[in-house]
């Protein structure tokens, strides 16, 4: 398979990276004296590195990409507007990004799906790419989806990326009706999610149990079980397409292994040498995502 750069890297789910960069290792430290000498400050600036992504700059491609859309509709999230672009017409097919992403990260897919006669929408979801705010979490994400869906009449299959894919089951397993999904390097448990980031950061103990404790503080004692998708999946009332790549070194295989057991109707589709952000580029994973969705209509 072929590949191309990866542009986007999501701080809560890096479990294999090299070297750390010195801004990092500065705020490693920075972390480690505070969760010493003044622990509860310390753990409410994890919690607030934990609800805000990291925006990237944006290439020129996007703007051109984006004018060339054939409608736009705006949708509300919280105080902040949400912006959906879409292309062709027929049945919808929702792309959603993951963590620290943007919608146009799942582009290749646009032009196939539109012309076998589908309607491809995309969007920056909250503190992301184009859209407004500064924080926000995987509820946002689950709320987007579902205000998509209202606007435009219904979703038939929904493809998404990394903890994108964590909101599309949730919002489907909730009750969302739409015909399949496909998951592309998705996780599967919130709490090792959760454990990544901290060992990503090098929190000490004390630190991450008080920001696991202001995350059940905000979602509840059960947001743990909400977002244990290997058990949660077990209801789900779709099939869907599972994508992951072997040597994806922030969201492991054993994710996509733990689903596929547990999503009953669930095909599991394993890449190589293509990681965590390239799987979305790879010209054969696309034609095979397409295959998946247009064989199935």
């Amino acid at each position: 398979m072929t590949s191309q750069s990866a542009e986007f890297t999501p701080i809560h789910s890096i479990q294999g990276q090299k070297e750390a960069p010195f801004s990092v290792k500065l705020m490693r430290l920075a972390l480690r004296i505070g969760g010493t000498y003044a622990p509860n400050l310390t753990s409410k600036k994890v919690n607030e590195i934990w609800f805000t992504p990291r925006r990237h700059d944006e290439p020129h491609w996007i703007g051109k990409l984006l004018d060339s859309a054939d409608e736009e509709h705006r949708v509300h999230i919280r105080h902040d507007s949400v912006t959906v672009y879409s292309w062709g017409q027929g049945p919808n097919v929702l792309l959603v990004h993951g963590w620290s992403g943007r919608g146009v990260q799942l582009k290749g897919f646009i032009e196939p799906l539109v012309q076998l006669g589908y309607k491809v929408s995309l969007f920056d979801a909250r503190a992301h790419g184009r859209s407004q705010g500064l924080q926000t979490d995987i509820v946002d994400f689950e709320l987007t989806i579902k205000k998509i869906a209202g606007a435009l009449g219904g979703i038939d299959t929904i493809v998404s990326h990394s903890l994108g894919s964590v909101a599309a089951m949730r919002t489907t397993l909730d009750g969302l009706a739409v015909r399949r999904l496909v998951s592309i390097a998705s996780p599967t448990r919130l709490t090792d999610i959760v454990s990544h980031f901290s060992a990503h950061l090098q929190l000490p103990e004390h630190i991450e149990l008080q920001h696991r404790e202001l995350i059940e503080k905000k979602f509840g004692e059960q947001v743990w079980d909400r977002y244990a998708m290997d058990k949660e999946i077990q209801g789900m009332p779709v099939p869907g397409l599972l994508v992951h790549d072997r040597n994806d070194t922030q969201v492991g295989m054993e994710n996509a292994e733990l689903l596929a057991d547990n999503w009953p109707g669930a095909e599991l589709l394993i890449t190589e040498n293509l990681g965590h952000n390239r799987i979305l580029h790879d010209a054969d994973v696309v034609a095979r995502i397409v295959n998946y969705i247009d064989s199935s209509l």
